[in-house]
């Protein structure tokens, strides 16, 4: 089972809209998704948790609720326990950076796009110590240093330290894609399908 946190404009009270937006709508970065015959060959579930703004949520409040969701519907559709994966992109990266750090012997991966790592009571610069319990969770980070919504400093940083600890982190560091480009750039370059099913959370 896929778990897949949407960017921040598809946030709403309309359940459908991130599902149409960011899978089968006018989003052509996304278009990848639907395309790659590695996902059609698959029968496997996508939950696409969709974030109330005005709810009050912050991006805690929102990965944990989505946490709990995720084991419930896994059981429901009776997907492997050991072969939950988390991705987004923008928004939805910072919140698979976010989940991989709190829940990493939940996921079997996290592969956030565009996103950043930040808590306010992580430390900066970033430490081993504060990154330790995440060394075993593999990640696939993507970024564009010239992306203009999400600076790239922290995956820079959040990756190196994970590095230095020798996780399992794969980084696709590229210039020139700025924000919404990166997707569709990595989307259809990397080989993140066959990565993805192949993790494990009980080989790790």
């Amino acid at each position: 089972m896929l778990v897949f946190f949407h960017g921040a404009g598809a946030s709403g009270t309309d359940d459908l809209r991130p599902t149409w937006e960011y899978l089968f709508g006018p989003y052509p970065e996304l278009f990848p998704l639907r395309k790659r015959k590695a996902l059609n060959r698959r029968d496997f579930t996508v939950l696409i948790p969709q974030l109330d703004l005005s709810g009050g949520y912050d991006d805690r409040v929102y990965v944990c609720a989505v946490r709990e969701l995720a084991e419930q519907v896994a059981e429901e559709v009776s997907a492997d326990p050991d072969r939950i994966y988390c991705a987004g992109h923008s928004r939805g990266g910072c919140c698979t950076w976010l989940s991989a750090y709190l829940f990493p012997d939940f996921y079997a991966c996290a592969m956030p796009l565009m996103g950043s790592l930040y808590l306010p009571e992580l430390p900066a610069p970033l430490t081993k110590e504060a990154l330790e319990h995440m060394k075993d969770i593999p990640v696939w980070a993507a970024h564009s240093a010239d992306d203009p919504v999400v600076a790239i400093d922290r995956d820079d940083e959040t990756v190196a330290v994970l590095r230095e600890l020798g996780a399992p982190v794969k980084y696709t560091r590229v210039d020139g894609k700025g924000h919404r480009h990166l997707v569709s750039y990595f989307l259809k370059t990397e080989p993140w399908v066959e990565w993805m099913f192949s993790q494990k959370r009980q080989n790790r």
